[in-house]
């Protein structure tokens, strides 16, 4: 297992959303306040308060000890981009050993701080799987850079596939030598194109013609659905030009 030592110089590291632990501190905090204030209350004025407020204090007391445990761990929660790979919780990953990206990334704003839904796993060479948390500070960036950084290991290795002969498949997109097969569809490279769509939550196959510049939408697939959707552009793109320049 590789380790961080191993990856190269460190270049950024992103913590854990300071905002969002600094939340979960307020909470914890208050809760324990009201776990101590509840019995303090019903000794004051045990009508006024109720036994109610005997049952509180321990309910409190559990959601308050839980949150600052909360805040504590994710205190050693960050990632970090190395000269060769990155960090995460201790685990050291080389760019070269990332075989599939997957992601998806809501930003939900609302409350006291906004957060984000979604997942990103990384899979690996030897079959496992590094999952982030979602809560690094500047997420949108965490997953662009990680892209960025693989993107030569997989653009590479998915052109050299289909350049030997091979086929590739992406969910509902088959890759072969000649072209792109999906929903019983067959398009030839020089007339493929993935884009995103739908604010970057779908990526869409068109057969483009290439002399003309019009094009029918093939079909839709949700971008969290996929592995290295950023790639599969990029290959398509370069295998349409191939193609096209084959014409002439």
């Amino acid at each position: 297992m590789n380790t961080p030592q191993t990856l190269g110089s460190a270049q950024r590291t992103f913590v854990y959303d300071p905002e969002q632990r600094k939340v979960t501190l307020m909470v914890g905090l208050g809760m324990l306040g009201l776990a101590v204030a509840f019995p303090v209350l019903y000794a004051i004025d045990p009508e006024a308060a109720g036994v109610i407020a005997l049952y509180l204090s321990p309910l409190t007391a559990l959601v308050g000890l839980g949150s600052l445990a909360h805040w504590v761990y994710t205190r050693g929660i960050s990632l970090t981009f190395f000269e060769h790979g990155f960090g995460y919780r201790g685990q050291g990953v080389p760019y070269q050993d990332i075989r599939g990206i997957r992601y998806k990334l809501v930003h939900v704003t609302g409350g006291s701080a906004s957060y984000n839904k979604g997942f990103l796993h990384v899979r690996l060479a030897d079959g496992r799987r590094v999952s982030t948390s979602m809560q690094l500070e500047k997420m949108d960036e965490v997953i662009g850079t990680l892209i960025g950084r693989a993107m030569p290991t997989l653009h590479g290795g998915m052109l050299q596939a289909l350049l030997s002969g091979q086929s590739l498949t992406f969910g509902p997109f088959a890759l072969h030598p000649q072209g792109v097969v999906c929903r019983g569809k067959s398009i030839p490279w020089e007339r493929v194109a993935f884009s995103s769509s739908g604010s970057n939550t779908h990526v869409q196959l068109m057969d483009v013609d290439p002399d003309e510049g019009d094009y029918e939408v093939v079909h839709k697939a949700k971008l969290a659905d996929l592995e290295n959707t950023d790639a599969l552009e990029a290959v398509a793109e370069e295998m349409r030009s191939r193609a096209i320049r084959a014409r002439h």
